[in-house]
Parts: C-alpha cells; structure tokens; sequence
C-alpha cells in the first residue's frame, strides 16, 4: 500500500476488470438507498427510518437474494449456505483449566467483539441523542 492516492487510484483502476457489474450495481443500489433513508428520515423528522435504514436494506438484500431465481446463479454472488454443528462449542470449559495460552488466543477476538460492541453503542447514543 502506498500513501501517494494516485497510486492507489491506479492500483484500483487497473483492477477494474476484474469488477463484477452485478456485484457492484446491488452494492450501489443498496447504498443509494441508505442515503436515501437517511435524507427521508431527515425531511420527515424520523430519525428512526435512517438508522433503520442498514437493517432494511439487509433484509431486503437477502429477500431479493433468496426470492429471486437468477441473482442466485450470478458469478459473484455467493450463498453460504448452512453452517455446519459443532463449529462453536455451546459452553465455556472450566476457568481452572484455562492456561495463559488459552487466555493469549481469545485476547484479539474478545478485543474486537468489545470494540464494535463499544462503536455500536456510540452509534446508538449519537442518533437518540
């Protein structure tokens, strides 16, 4: 990564073949309306409807997803499909048994669940406010 943002731009821009045009009109498509719920919101005095805006616009998404047919088949758009059992463990083992390893692996996840924990809640306040 460079700090000079031409050479970004070009980095971008000679990967632009690479683009997937279904990929890239639903992501526009689901942002445009983000700015738009917020501007309504904002008109009609609801801020409720602009920060309800990125769950609609999830639910949506995945209704047009699963609803329709063809967005299914297209390169790019990929379902996940099931997650398969057993991939979390349904309870903590005993703390006794926890070493300092233990503790040094779940430190970064448990650092980034907080974080956005902390950012979500930010974010709330901020539009109650």
């Amino acid at each position: 990564s460079s700090e000079f943002p031409i050479l970004k731009m070009w980095a971008y821009a000679s990967k632009a073949s690479e683009v997937q045009p279904m990929t890239l009109g639903l992501g526009l498509l689901f942002t445009i309306c983000l700015i738009g719920l917020r501007k309504i919101g904002i008109k009609c005095g609801c801020k409720l409807l602009g920060s309800l805006g990125p769950l609609l616009s999830c639910v949506i998404g995945v209704l047009c997803i699963y609803f329709c047919k063809p967005l299914q088949h297209i390169e790019g758009l990929e379902i996940i499909g099931d997650i398969p059992g057993g991939s979390l463990p349904s309870s903590l083992p005993v703390f006794s048994r926890w070493t300092w390893q233990d503790v040094r692996g779940s430190l970064p996840l448990s650092a980034t669940i907080a974080l956005i924990g902390f950012l979500e809640a930010f974010a709330t306040a901020q539009n109650l406010a």
